[in-house]
């Protein structure tokens, strides 16, 4: 249906998968099974959602590192050309930041 290999949505690798059907999961912790849920599902849950990006007419302000291990900067990038009926939209990028970034930005956080 759509494509999404120009955005940086996934990953290139699948290690979700094994974590998804392999026996190996019960030995994870509930958080980890939640996440690997929640990575495993993505393609078809932002495709399900597609239709509903139009419904949102809100200010959105989306902070985001460029260098997130868990979440690709593509995702931001992603979102704000669907938020074409947003009131405002705004994108702080932070250049080198990874997933943490409460912890590590605070103030850039903070301020937005």
């Amino acid at each position: 249906l759509y494509d999404f290999s120009n955005i940086g949505l996934f990953y290139k690798s699948h290690w979700y998968n094994i974590f998804k059907t392999h026996p190996i999961r019960k030995f994870l912790r509930a958080y980890l099974r939640r996440s690997n849920d929640e990575i495993y599902n993505f393609k078809r849950d932002i495709q399900m959602l597609e239709p509903c990006w139009v419904n949102i007419t809100c200010e959105v302000l989306i902070t985001h590192g460029t260098k997130d291990p868990l979440v690709p900067f593509g995702n931001a990038s992603y979102a704000m050309k669907r938020l074409h009926n947003s009131k405002k939209s705004t994108l702080i990028k932070i250049v080198g930041a990874n997933h943490f970034l409460p912890w590590h930005h605070f103030e850039t956080v903070k301020s937005s």
